[in-house]
């Protein structure tokens, strides 16, 4: 059995939108998933595509331990699912959270030369690292010494190398405004570095 964790696939922008393993081999993938990103994390609501028995040892062991979501959120979501409104705010967000991405890549155009964005063909974040690596340890100090917090790429590396440079700039708590007053820090800091 394959298992497939199809996530941030709602939020795709450019380049090929390739379609879950599970479209080609159903009857051997188990295909995860939630509804986090498209509505609310707080909902604690997951979904599992299965071959059908799969999908009955699954139920049986969810049923067992009651480790289920409550049946009014569950009915709920079946609700947004059958009516189509779901859809409708997919497509509300997707534009949204795509004219955020449009808002990073404008904004750092200038600084291409400087630095990557990388991961900007779908998701709720990028990632912005040096091309240089003594030119990313910089930028990370300037956005330390301005009391930025941020996640750098090699906490979530499967190694602690070195080259896992770069920081992420998530954007899915944030309105334009908010993105736009983020992205006017770090180009003030990509200045500065550049600047030296």
């Amino acid at each position: 059995m394959i298992v497939e964790n199809e996530y941030d696939c709602e939020f795709h922008y450019a380049g090929t939108r390739y379609p879950p393993l599970f479209a080609s081999a159903p009857e051997n993938t188990l295909l995860l998933s939630t509804f986090a990103k498209a509505v609310s994390p707080s909902l604690r609501l997951g979904f599992i595509a299965a071959p059908r028995a799969a999908a009955t040892a699954l139920a049986a062991h969810i049923e067992r331990e009651r480790v289920h979501v409550s049946w009014p959120v569950q009915k709920i979501i079946e609700t947004l699912l059958v009516s189509g409104e779901l859809d409708k705010h997919l497509r509300r967000v997707r534009r949204h959270y795509g004219a955020m991405r449009d808002l990073v890549r404008r904004r750092l155009a200038d600084y291409f030369g400087e630095i990557d964005l990388r991961g900007d063909e779908g998701g709720l974040h990028v990632v912005v690292a040096g091309r240089e690596r003594a030119f990313d340890l910089e930028l990370r100090k300037a956005l330390n010494s301005r009391g930025i917090v941020f996640n750098e790429v090699r906490e979530f590396a499967s190694s602690t190398m070195e080259e896992s440079n770069g920081f992420l700039l998530g954007y899915a708590h944030m309105d334009l405004s908010d993105l736009s007053a983020a992205l006017d820090e770090l180009t003030t800091c990509i200045q500065r570095c550049y600047s030296r």
